[in-house]
């Protein structure tokens, strides 16, 4: 073998030596860099809270700091892409804070946006992207998202940073990861505890408002039947206008309690009851004049003598409400744009229906302003859901709505108008029975309550309007009084029930199925599944005497 040859083995020998030597470099780093992770991995399984994030920048400027050459390093978090202000956690050589501000670095947002690094190798790229203000602090920046928000790796050299370097700092920004996904998944935790602790809360309090809900119906329900008596006594007009008063403080409680009630139990929009639909007119319009825009007119017309009839009140509310409201939109809109005193007039009668074959009697509701009026077009459309003439913030569902709950209540909506002119919604609900009818002395009525002083002011109306009337105080005494007398009628209050075993509506419906029953709730009450399926006429707690006396007729009447 000559030297040559020699030579060349040498050689290769030592190249192979140096690539070996090279590899055992990389692998050896790569170790480093995963036990690198390692500590900061440990760090991240600690965190239990947003405080933590200052810990973890300083353990990863730190970690960081013995594989790549930094300066300073900081965390940026924010909660979405689009948010104007991020918590900062930073670390620098001569020292560390952690702040919020207003996001500065339109390169945060894009390295966050796009999932890529995004790296400004000098001042000149720095001044281009972020603003002259950071090249005090650097030379070269570069931002690596995760999922929180962004790991920032400063050097106050240019050019500082190799791919490799951003390798090891995606590596990095794994683990980060891991730290934000632990935060997330404990603060979801956190806030389900805190939604199961208020549920119990509520369930407490709901618990206690029922048991004082109950008591204090059972006292108000006392209160306005003794009034309703005295009124009817009253020997002198004074004593009849204080008394009078008295009503009128004791139906405004009623109501507070049934739109309480509302605002827990949505359930109670499915229920029915007779009201006087004259007071639910006044207040409705009183609520108009209260919130609509002080030049507009609102004029009610009443006929005389407005019967009951049987409907859900917020229902009713609801559809004056809403064909009040097109009403104030399209005066406001006249008033701009024809100069004219926005006026709305609300009418109400009764009488048959010009769309129904029938005889049957309506309470009629007119609606009628001077607004800018329809073309033909637009009323064919406007019970189309979602059609609106309003623009984008409207739902183009009032219409819609109104008409739905008319027709699921066996009544209509009429509509007539001209462009540039007026409209006129007429409103249409069934009267459902006769309130002139008088009552039937002959008819005997079984009170079951357990309350002496709701039996003893029940029973007085009553029979001041003829009826004959039993008293029951408790499910036994309903259940042997209903045996021995088969009463017309019973009004029974459900909480007598001393249990499933004595239950008197199930009891006295196998006794007679055809019994009839109409049933007092207070407003705290849910109705059991069983009752639901029996459907019984149902009258809640606190109830108006006129109430009273419509829904016993439209039950012996039935």
């Amino acid at each position: 073998m000559s030297l040559s040859d020699d030579a060349d083995s040498v050689q290769n020998l030592r190249d192979r030596i140096y690539e070996l030597e090279t590899a055992l470099e990389r692998c050896e780093f790569q170790l480093r860099i995963e036990e690198v992770k390692k500590q900061i991995r440990s760090t991240v399984a600690g965190m239990v809270s947003e405080g933590d994030w200052q810990c973890i920048a300083e353990d990863s400027h730190r970690l960081l700091s013995t594989l790549i050459r930094l300066d300073a390093l900081s965390i940026c978090l924010f909660d979405a892409i689009d948010s104007e202000s991020c918590h900062y956690y930073s670390v620098y050589k001569s020292g560390q804070k952690n702040y919020k501000a207003e996001m500065k670095a339109p390169a945060i947002r894009q390295a966050f946006a796009s999932g890529t690094p995004v790296y400004r190798r000098d001042r000149s790229e720095i001044t281009r992207v972020d603003g002259s203000y950071m090249t005090r602090y650097a030379g070269s920046i570069v931002d690596v998202p995760f999922s929180g928000g962004t790991l920032a790796v400063n050097s106050i050299r240019e050019h500082a940073f190799s791919k490799a370097d951003i390798d090891i700092i995606v590596q990095f920004c794994a683990v980060l990861d891991e730290g934000f996904n632990r935060l997330t998944a404990i603060r979801h935790v956190r806030e389900q505890d805190k939604q199961l602790s208020e549920a119990r809360q509520v369930d407490s309090v709901g618990i206690l408002a029922a048991g004082v809900a109950h008591n204090f119906n059972n006292i108000l329900q006392a209160i306005m039947g003794n009034i309703y008596m005295a009124k009817l006594n009253a020997s002198s007009e004074q004593q009849r206008s204080f008394i009078e008063e008295a009503e009128m403080a004791g139906e405004r409680a009623a109501k507070l309690v049934r739109q309480l009630r509302l605002s827990v139990q949505p359930s109670v929009l499915n229920e029915k009851h007779p009201i006087d639909p004259t007071e639910y007119v006044n207040d409705t319009i009183e609520l108009a004049r209260d919130t609509f825009d002080r030049a507009i007119e609102v004029k009610l017309d009443l006929n005389s003598d407005i019967p009951m009839i049987t409907t859900n009140p917020s229902l009713f509310e609801q559809i004056i409400l809403n064909v009040l409201l097109n009403a104030r939109d399209a005066v406001i809109k006249s008033a701009n744009d024809y100069g004219r005193t926005p006026r709305i007039d609300i009418r109400m009668s009764t009488g048959s229906s010009p769309v129904e074959a029938t005889d049957a009697n309506y309470l009629r509701i007119d609606i009628i302003d001077n607004g800018c009026g329809m073309d033909s077009a637009t009323q064919q459309r406007i019970y189309d859901p979602f059609f609106t003439t309003k623009g984008p913030s409207a739902t183009g569902l009032g219409l819609s709505t109104v008409r739905k709950i008319l027709e699921d209540q066996g009544g209509h909506m009429l509509c007539e108008s001209s462009l540039g002119e007026r409209t006129h919604f007429s409103i249409y609900m069934p009267l459902g029975f006769d309130s002139e009818v008088e009552e039937d002395n002959n008819l005997t009525v079984l009170v079951a309550d357990g309350e002496e002083i709701v039996r003893n002011s029940t029973r007085s109306i009553l029979e001041h309007h003829g009826y004959n009337t039993l008293i029951a105080g408790n499910s036994q005494e309903a259940i042997e009084a209903f045996r021995l007398h088969r009463p017309d009628l019973l009004l029974l209050d459900l909480s007598i029930s001393d249990g499933p075993e004595s239950d008197p509506f199930t009891t006295i419906q196998h006794m007679d199925p055809a019994a009839n029953i109409l049933v007092f709730v207070g407003e705290e009450d849910a109705l059991s599944p069983e009752i639901l399926d029996a459907d019984p006429l149902i009258i809640r707690k606190p109830y108006l005497a006129s109430e009273l006396l419509a829904m016993v007729r439209q039950a012996t009447d039935a």
